[in-house]
C-alpha cells in the first residue's frame, strides 16, 4: 500500500473518531447523564473520555517526524 494513501486514509478515521468523541462528550453528559442524579456514573463518564482522548492524541502523534 502507498505510504501518502495509508497516512491519509490513517488521518481520516482518526479524525473522524476524535470528532464522534467530542459530539459524544456534548450528547452523553448533557443529555443521558444530565436526566440522573450526581453519582459517579458522570465522574466515570469524564474519567473514560478523557482516557480515550489521551489515547487518540498518541495514535494520532505517534508517527509525526520532523521534516528535516
Amino acid at each position: 500500500m502507498n505510504s501518502k494513501l495509508k497516512t491519509k486514509s490513517g488521518f481520516i478515521i482518526w479524525f473522524t473518531l476524535l470528532i464522534l468523541s467530542v459530539l459524544l462528550a456534548t450528547f452523553i453528559p448533557y443529555g443521558i447523564l444530565g436526566t440522573l442524579d450526581p453519582s459517579l456514573a458522570v465522574f466515570g463518564f469524564w474519567l473514560g473520555f478523557g482516557v480515550v482522548i489521551i489515547g487518540l492524541i498518541v495514535w494520532g502523534v505517534k508517527d509525526w517526524r520532523n521534516g528535516q
